[in-house]
C-alpha cells in the first residue's frame, strides 16, 4: 500500500468476495489477493483536482464485525482535503442499501 493519508471504514458485507465485487463496481481491479486480505487499485488521472479522480488503492481485510476498507491515494500527495474519507463513506453507504 502507498504511504500517506488513509480513510478507514467497515463495510456491511459478509466476506471479502462481496466487498471486492462492490469495489469493482466503483472501478477497482485486483492488484494482490492473499488469504486474509486483498489489495485493489483504481486507475485515475494523477493531475486531477478532485480526489476520487486520482489513482486509488484499497485494502480489504476480513474482521469479526465486517470487512475493513482502507482507502489511500495511489500516489504521493502533500495533503488530503477530506475527499478520501467522503469517497470511502460513499462506498460504505452504497453497500448498506
Amino acid at each position: 500500500m502507498p504511504l500517506g493519508t488513509a480513510a478507514t471504514t467497515t463495510l456491511p458485507v459478509g466476506d471479502l468476495g462481496q466487498a471486492a465485487d462492490a469495489l469493482r463496481g466503483f472501478g477497482f481491479h485486483d492488484h494482490r489477493v492473499d488469504a486474509d486480505a486483498r489489495v485493489m487499485t483504481k486507475p485515475g488521472n494523477r493531475f486531477a483536482f478532485r480526489g476520487h479522480q486520482r489513482p486509488l488503492a484499497a485494502r480489504l481485510e476480513e474482521r469479526d464485525d465486517g470487512v475493513k476498507l482502507e482507502l489511500r491515494y495511489d500516489q504521493w500527495l502533500v495533503f488530503d482535503s477530506g475527499e478520501l474519507s467522503r469517497h470511502a463513506k460513499r462506498i460504505a453507504d452504497s453497500l448498506a442499501r
